[in-house]
């Protein structure tokens, strides 16, 4: 694992295991389809589901592939 310190916060990201879009649905009750929207940025998903999905991609150590 890697830690990487902000202004604010840590996160810690996990390099071993890739992230899934159905799993970052799946831990936050939405889509897979509204998942990827939101990834993005494309319509159809409210700012704050937005800052919500984004932001657990981060923690969970979300890359584009």
């Amino acid at each position: 694992m890697k830690y990487f310190a902000g202004d604010t916060a840590k996160y810690v990201i996990n390099m071993r295991k890739k992230v899934k879009l159905k799993t970052i649905a799946d831990k936050l009750g939405v889509s897979q389809s509204m998942v990827s929207r939101a990834l993005s940025d494309k319509y159809g998903v409210k700012d704050e589901l937005r800052t919500k999905i984004r932001l657990c991609a981060l923690e969970m150590g979300y890359r584009v592939t």
